[in-house]
């Protein structure tokens, strides 16, 4: 009786090659996934789940092979209810292969739904995560901007110090320029003066040993 709910690697390859040797590359979905459904529960005892199908059909969402699943179970529940109306099986042979028909279906159907609740919730986990993830991966982006940011406006600062020195500088360079040229027009000046009263002193000393002379000249006449 199959009752295997887990797959392996080896059950997979095994039922993939099965749906590539029986089916067409390109054939639908669906048959994939009720041919692999078929194969896994009555050739390898494994109850075929949404995702043990997609594990040997690598096509399809689990939503859309769940559904896929569901109909192989109905249409496993027809087939064998056509087979158990013959009328040459007893009545209350019937009603025990029905009976246990219908467990097997209900069984399916609540494993089916349970794995596929188990998938969603698996899910939502993991998208919850990758929120949390995106969200912490969202304030570290902001907090490394923020700092970004701190450190132009820093930057802008000591560029708009270092070009208030620099006109400083320059000014005071102007400032110190001017400075020299007055010194050096007020040197030129004294030295200028120098020069003037330095002849003026000799003219007057030449002048007066004149007049010196002079009056000499006339004492010695008289």
């Amino acid at each position: 009786m199959p009752g295997k709910t887990i797959s392996n690697e080896r059950v997979d390859a095994a039922v993939r090659e099965a749906v590539a040797a029986r089916l067409v590359g390109d054939s639908p979905r669906k048959e994939k996934s009720r041919l692999a459904a078929s194969i896994l529960f009555f050739e390898h005892g494994v109850y075929p789940s949404a995702k043990a199908v997609l594990e040997c059909t690598q096509q399809g969402s689990l939503t859309d092979i769940n559904r896929d699943v569901q109909e192989f179970w109905r249409d496993l529940r027809e087939k064998t209810k056509v087979h158990l109306d013959a009328p040459a099986l007893p009545d209350d042979l019937l009603a025990s292969f029905s009976e246990g028909l219908r467990a097997v279906w209900d069984l399916a159907n609540s494993k089916a739904n349970e794995g596929l609740d188990a998938l969603r919730r698996d899910a939502e986990d993991k998208v919850s995560v990758s929120e949390q993830r995106v969200d912490e991966a969202r304030r570290a982006q902001l907090l490394v901007e923020a700092r970004i940011q701190e450190v132009e406006q820093e930057l802008r600062g000591e560029r708009e110090r270092r070009e208030a020195a620099e006109t400083r500088a320059e000014v005071q360079s102007a400032e110190i320029e001017s400075l020299n040229n007055s010194i050096e027009q007020w040197r030129s000046r004294l030295a200028d003066e120098t020069s003037a009263r330095r002849e003026a002193e000799e003219r007057f000393s030449r002048d007066r040993g004149l007049l010196v002379f002079s009056a000499i000249s006339d004492g010695t006449k008289s």
